[in-house]
């Protein structure tokens, strides 16, 4: 049922890729290092419109950000 609810939250967010399973959802940022901060906070930003456009609340307990840089 909650996929049903928010099935249009990739078209809304454009310069992501948004992941949707079960009662979660991720999102993957590709981009330099250099331009991550600012992109995440415009995601971040976007997202959270959305959530309140749709009337969902964002349990921020629960809510992380998580970063991986290759190594090589």
């Amino acid at each position: 049922m909650f996929l049903l609810y928010i099935n249009d939250i990739p078209l809304s967010i454009q310069g992501i890729k948004l992941i949707l399973f079960v009662d979660d959802t991720d999102d993957l940022l590709l981009t330099k290092i250099s331009m991550l901060s600012n992109k995440k906070c415009y995601v971040m930003k976007e997202i959270e419109i959305w959530f309140q456009k749709s009337d969902v609340i964002i349990n921020i307990e629960k809510t992380v950000t998580v970063c991986f840089i290759p190594t090589s």
